[in-house]
Formats: C-alpha cells, sequence, structure tokens
C-alpha cells in the first residue's frame, strides 16, 4: 500500500509538473527556471509527510506538574523510538550507565496539541547493559505519540525535551494491544485525575482500598462546609470514541455514608478558545452503595466528540462527606460487562 501510495504521489507531481511546463512554454519562461521548479516541487512533495520520529519543534506545554526548569538536552541525546517484534520501544543509551538513577517514559497518544489535558501516563525504563528501555503500548497506529523521559538520581532531575513517533511511519503495522473499554480501575495510582482547579485547598483526591473491583477506587472528600467539589479526568479521548464507535461512558459510584449526587461534564478542546463543553441531563443520586452509572452519548448536547479531551464530575453534598469513583469505561457493541 505504501509502494502504491509513493507511485500515486509521483504521477500527481509528473502531472502538475507537464501542465506547468506548458504554460511557461508558451509565456517563453527560461528551462533553467523550469528545473529549478520541478527541483522544488519534488522536495515538497517528500517533505510535506512529517517524520517517523523527532523532537517536537512546535509550541509544546509539559503537565502542569512539571518544573521545566529541570529539562536538559545533555544526556538525552541518543533518545528515540523504535520498533521491534510488533512493539513500540522508547530507548535511550547511557554511558556510562548508572544502575542507581530511575529513567521514567511520560508518554501520551493523540495528535499534538490539547497540551492542557494530554492523557500523560508513565512507563518505567529498565537499564539493558549500556541503554535504557521501554515498551509503549500503541492502541491506533495512525495516532501520534508525544513523549518525553525523567531521569532521577539521588542528586537531582533532569527531563529530555519532548518527541513525536508516528508510530506506522515508524513500521508498527498494527495495534500492540486488543482493544479494551476499560480506562480506569485506579489500580496503579490517580495519574491523569485532578481536582478541579478553585476547588477548597483543604479537600483532597486518594485512592481507598473499598473498591467495586480490585484493590483500589478513587476517593474524593467533600470538606466540611462545603457543598460540592469537582474531580476531572483525561482518560476520555475523542480519538478512541471515534475509532471504537464508542456510544457513551460507565462508572460506578457510591458515597462512604450518607447521601449525595453526581453531575457530568464532557470538554473537546478544553481551555483552548475553541472549547465546547456539555453537561449530561443524566444527574443521579447516591448512597452508600455502589451504583453503576450509564451516560450515553447523546445526553451530552451538541458534543464535538472527536475533540473530547477532558470528563469531570461534581459531586454535590453536605461536607465533610466521601464519594468514590471506580471502573470507568467506554460503552459499545463490545459484549463486556464490569460487574
Amino acid at each position: 500500500m505504501m509502494k502504491s501510495g509513493i507511485q500515486s504521489s509521483r504521477f500527481k507531481v509528473g502531472r502538475e509538473s507537464s501542465r506547468i511546463a506548458r504554460r511557461l512554454k508558451a509565456q517563453r519562461i527560461s528551462p533553467a527556471l523550469f528545473v529549478c521548479f520541478c527541483l522544488a516541487v519534488r522536495v515538497g512533495a517528500q517533505t510535506n509527510s512529517p517524520p517517523a520520529d523527532a523532537w517536537a519543534t512546535d509550541f509544546v506545554r509539559f503537565p502542569s506538574a512539571i518544573d521545566t526548569n529541570q529539562i536538559r538536552l545533555t544526556g538525552f541525546e541518543t533518545l528515540r523510538a523504535e520498533v521491534n517484534a510488533g512493539r513500540l520501544k522508547i530507548l535511550c543509551s547511557s554511558q556510562p550507565p548508572n544502575p542507581n538513577a530511575g529513567m521514567i517514559v511520560v508518554a501520551s497518544e493523540d495528535e499534538p496539541g490539547h497540551w492542557a489535558v494530554r492523557n500523560w501516563r508513565s512507563y518505567p525504563m529498565s537499564l539493558q547493559v549500556d541503554h535504557w528501555e521501554t515498551s509503549v503500548p500503541v492502541d491506533d497506529v495512525d495516532v501520534p505519540l508525544v513523549y518525553f523521559v525523567r531521569m532521577i538520581t539521588a542528586t537531582e532531575t533532569n527531563l529530555s525535551p519532548m518527541r513525536v513517533v508516528r508510530p506506522r511511519t515508524a513500521g508498527l503495522e498494527e495495534p500492540s494491544r486488543v482493544f479494551w473499554p476499560f480506562l480506569e480501575g485506579f489500580e496503579t495510582g490517580m495519574e491523569g485525575w485532578s481536582l478541579l482547579a478553585g476547588t477548597p485547598v483543604v479537600a483532597s483526591l486518594k485512592t481507598d482500598p473499598t473498591a467495586k473491583n480490585g484493590h483500589a477506587a478513587l476517593r474524593v472528600s467533600l470538606p466540611v462546609g462545603k457543598s460540592s467539589v469537582t474531580v476531572a479526568t483525561t482518560r476520555v479521548r475523542g480519538w478512541q470514541i471515534l475509532q471504537n464507535g464508542a456510544t457513551g461512558l460507565r462508572v460506578w459510584l457510591r458515597t462512604r455514608e450518607g447521601m449525595g449526587q453526581a453531575r457530568f461534564t464532557l470538554f473537546a478542546n478544553a481551555f483552548e478558545t475553541n472549547q465546547v463543553l456539555s453537561q449530561s441531563s443524566i444527574e443521579p443520586k447516591l448512597d452508600h452503595r455502589w451504583q453503576k452509572i450509564e451516560l450515553p452519548f447523546t445526553s451530552f448536547s451538541k458534543l464535538p466528540l472527536g475533540n473530547v479531551d477532558w470528563f469531570t464530575i461534581e459531586f454535590i453534598g453536605t461536607g465533610p462527606r466521601d464519594f468514590l469513583i471506580d471502573d470507568l469505561q467506554l460503552l459499545g457493541r463490545w459484549k463486556i460487562e464490569m460487574e
């Protein structure tokens, strides 16, 4: 398919060159100028496609918790992505290797952009003789992966600049794992979740062993004297909704004790000038029992699903009160039920 695409591109360039050549001849333009034009067309055709793996050259924004004073190029010159045995690997040479250091890849699938709400995930790297490496899962070979590395030693933490890899261009022919609509179970922590800016500072967000399934849920604490608290996540992504034909979201909620209520909002292009937000018409009452909440996307009016990048849950009650969240997943044609 790639070969035929190249041939098609060459045919289009050649046809355009011939047409313009006739026009130049009619206007008595010199052959030398025409040769220069052909070279420019050819170079343009060859450089239009972005590279398989390269340093990000356009505007980028690191996660808000990152100290950008720690960014260094020195020490990360060999940072790169490679495809090996159907897996996308991130590698970085280490000379000399430091077995006491820690290296972590921080990566997110999505086109460059959505910087305020990218869905970052962390992947520890392992030291392999003279280099660090880890495999990063790929759900769609046509969705770019933006990544950087955090190196931690006993005395300092350094960050690499960002790179962008395009899995298909890099040689990955199919996703590295089968699609799974389960988005979050909090078994590895609460990365990707945060309290909404402006939430009372005494509000808290922690993992809790009172899980619907597995070993952990997320506990959102409403402070004394307050009536609402909002938690937000980057786990719900528009490209994933469209790719898999998802029809909605499912999440399990409860209180630790007492009553409460939940409201749900989806954002598209969050914090950008073209931001769109929509609140679901579904607002369930909650108590101390786990409750399965299903939110069809049709309950969110006039929302461009392909650009969704942020999901918030507002808990309403009389503080102090604890709310629990577990097992966020996509709804669709598949037969998967988390009970």
